[in-house]
């Protein structure tokens, strides 16, 4: 619509949102956590299940409704914020379920641990989302929605599969190569959150990001190639 000048903005990016907040929210978010449920006691973590229940029913209750959080930098109507609300409450309840559920966090393999950090990281931010002005500047501010998107899927989606292939024996877990990847990983978040910060408090960031992103990305997947490479001399 907007090639052709029609349309609105606000139409377009909420439709945008919909569709990632659905992806990684819905998708990924359950698709994981699934896979986590479901191999967690074949490795000896056993989760309290009265608590893994009811977390996961708290997520689905919020699902849909979580949607209103993506929408709020568009200054929708009061019922609007009132279900949003709602569902970031609803959604930080279910945090504390999960928390609940895994007593030993010993047990965990590393990995698991990065991605159950990564996931309390994206509650609370999604939470803080309803704070008007951080809403606002969060789904305004493309480096934000970035940074957000690759928490989802570098940290707690690929450390969590990751984790799984190892624990399976699928993937040789070579130290040296998964230091190299968690670093890259990391270094990659706290770059655009550093842009993010430079950009609140000093309206905009530096133009030379991208070369960092770039390098941070190159550490991935040199990380990965190491992996690789030790895996086939097995």
């Amino acid at each position: 619509m907007l090639a052709f000048g029609k349309g609105d903005m606000v139409y377009y990016n909420n439709a945008i949102y919909f569709y990632l907040h659905f992806q990684y929210n819905g998708w990924f978010t359950f698709a994981v956590m699934a896979l986590f449920f479901w191999a967690a006691p074949r490795f000896h973590i056993y989760l309290a299940p009265n608590f893994s229940k009811v977390f996961v029913i708290l997520m689905a209750i919020a699902c849909i409704p979580a949607y209103c959080l993506s929408m709020l930098w568009s200054h929708p109507a009061g019922w609007i914020y009132t279900i949003a609300g709602a569902a970031g409450m609803i959604q930080l309840a279910a945090l504390v379920f999960l928390i609940l559920a895994v007593p030993v966090i010993k047990n965990l393999h590393p990995l698991w641990v990065l991605a159950s950090l990564a996931f309390i990281i994206k509650i609370v931010l999604q939470v803080l989302t309803l704070v008007t002005a951080l809403g606002r500047f969060a789904y305004g501010f493309r480096p934000v929605v970035i940074g957000y998107l690759h928490l989802v899927v570098l940290g707690f989606v690929s450390f969590l599969i990751l984790g799984f292939l190892i624990l399976n024996k699928l993937v040789k877990g070579n130290k040296g190569g998964l230091m190299i990847f968690i670093t890259g990983v990391i270094a990659n978040e706290v770059i655009l959150m550093t842009q993010c910060v430079m950009a609140y408090f000093w309206g905009s960031g530096t133009p030379t990001v991208v070369y960092w992103l770039f390098g941070a990305g190159v550490v991935m997947m040199t990380g990965i190639g190491v992996m690789v490479a030790k895996g086939r001399s097995y």
